[in-house]
């Protein structure tokens, strides 16, 4: 992306991991793009389970820079991965970006909600 038009605003690092979840976060960041003033989050993920990856789907909860949840928003964004093909030990989403609207979100909590695996 344009570094003049994308201002990073936070990096995103996982801090909690479920041991039976096959995908964890290489790096991630959040982005504000200075054209539309929406807030962008980017996210490298990785397969760490035994199986290839078909779909992940995501809930993303919006945080304001304290860490809590922004009350103006009714629940949390939910953003698919879908028709990927992910190898084990192999990375996605890197070149997709979420859309999380303009507004204040500075930070946010990420719940794999659903994968499907290649059997």
């Amino acid at each position: 992306m344009n570094n003049e038009r994308y201002l990073r605003l936070s990096e995103i690092k996982q801090t909690k991991w479920v041991i039976s979840c096959p995908v964890e976060i290489a790096k991630g960041a959040l982005l504000l793009d200075s054209l539309t003033k929406s807030v962008i989050l980017q996210l490298n993920m990785r397969n760490v389970g035994q199986k290839k990856i078909r779909q992940v789907d995501l809930q993303i909860f919006r945080l304001d820079l304290a860490g809590d949840t922004i009350p103006s928003f009714e629940g949390p964004v939910i953003y698919t991965f879908q028709d990927i093909d992910v190898e084990v030990h192999k990375t996605f989403g890197e070149r997709e970006a979420v859309d999380l609207g303009v507004n204040s979100t500075r930070q946010v909590r990420i719940v794999f909600s659903k994968i499907s695996l290649k059997m």
